[in-house]
């Protein structure tokens, strides 16, 4: 899959087209991939995270109840790597994955974390009822991508306020890239991804629940000690497998 994306991102740096992205949306994201700091206006800022943002991006997560502030403070203490929050229907999975997104505590313990570095939060809620962006991988990249270029936004490239359209393609690309390509990006910025109901995830042809847990890791893989996962799911083999058990946290009606 690397391999596939590497070729991508040669095609990209040496101008070849991309289906339904004109000669300016590739000139922004040959920047974006080679992470150039140009002088940057707000409006650019603005027009790009409003390509990447959807209506209902925060829907799931504002739909979720809000948990006690000192319910799951212990679930805090995971390391580097991965936190796998797994349980059945009602066991209170994404009332946890609310709790560790908006707490003080969180926030805290990943500064510590990072050191030095700067971090980037990002989440996404998958949502199977919503719309196609809230139960898809477009939508989850594209969501993680604008928390991202909202938390560093002089990574975007300059451009007129005309409006843009980038296809699935070309945002994981740049995605991939960000996160896990680039070594000076990643010797400066650390991630952390927090990503609730994975079983909610809603595969297609090309991209089964096995590609999409695949992804994941592999970013964590790619940039080790640089980017921290905290997923939630139902107690499925596919994700009971992806993820180790010594870091998960099983929960019981």
């Amino acid at each position: 899959m690397f391999q596939q994306l590497q070729v991508g991102l040669d095609h990209l740096r040496q101008g070849l087209h991309v289906t339904c992205v004109d000669h300016r949306v590739l000139g922004d994201f040959h920047r974006l991939i080679g992470l150039h700091e140009d002088a940057l206006s707000a409006g650019a800022r603005r027009r790009v995270l409003r390509t990447l943002s959807f209506e209902d991006m925060r829907q799931r997560y504002d739909a979720v109840n809000d948990p006690h502030a000192k319910t799951f403070q212990w679930i805090l203490r995971s390391q580097d790597g991965v936190l796998h929050v797994a349980g059945k229907l009602g066991s209170g999975k994404s009332t946890i994955m609310k709790f560790l997104a908006q707490c003080p505590e969180t926030n805290e313990g990943l500064k510590i974390w990072a050191g030095d570095r700067k971090l980037v939060f990002a989440t996404f809620f998958f949502w199977k009822p919503g719309s196609e962006l809230q139960r898809s991988l477009p939508g989850l990249l594209r969501s993680l991508l604008h928390d991202i270029l909202t938390s560093c936004p002089k990574i975007i490239p300059d451009h007129d306020e005309s409006p843009i359209s980038i296809p699935p393609s070309v945002i994981l690309l740049a995605f991939n890239q960000l996160v896990s390509r680039n070594t000076t990006l990643r010797d400066s910025h650390c991630f952390c991804f927090l990503i609730d109901g994975l079983d909610e995830y809603a595969e297609t042809a090309q991209h089964d629940r096995r590609h999409m847990v695949d992804l994941l890791n592999n970013w964590r893989k790619a940039s080790p000690g640089a980017v921290k996962l905290c997923a939630s799911s139902r107690e499925d083999n596919v994700f009971m497998n992806a993820f180790p058990a010594d870091t998960r946290l099983c929960l019981h009606n």
